[in-house]
């Protein structure tokens, strides 16, 4: 059946969590490639009890290149 999922429930906004796990894989080379699982798998090492899609999502809003973007607040473009 359905797993309910926790909410994000710490002190630090899932958004910063996220941009400081994409600086420690590149060490803040623009060229540096990662994948998302790569994100989810450092993330997951502090916030053991993370929902997958709550990384998933914030990938997506901060990534420019992903097409998926544009559904995202933070994606629009004015």
């Amino acid at each position: 059946m359905y797993q309910l999922l926790k909410r994000w429930s710490y002190r630090e906004k899932v958004k910063d969590v996220i941009k400081n796990v994409v600086n420690k894989l590149t060490g803040g080379d623009k060229t540096e490639i990662f994948s998302p699982a790569d994100v989810y798998n450092e993330v997951v090492k502090d916030y053991p009890d993370v929902n997958p899609n709550t990384v998933r999502c914030q990938t997506i809003q901060d990534c420019v290149n992903h097409t998926s973007r544009k559904h995202y607040p933070s994606g629009q473009q004015d």
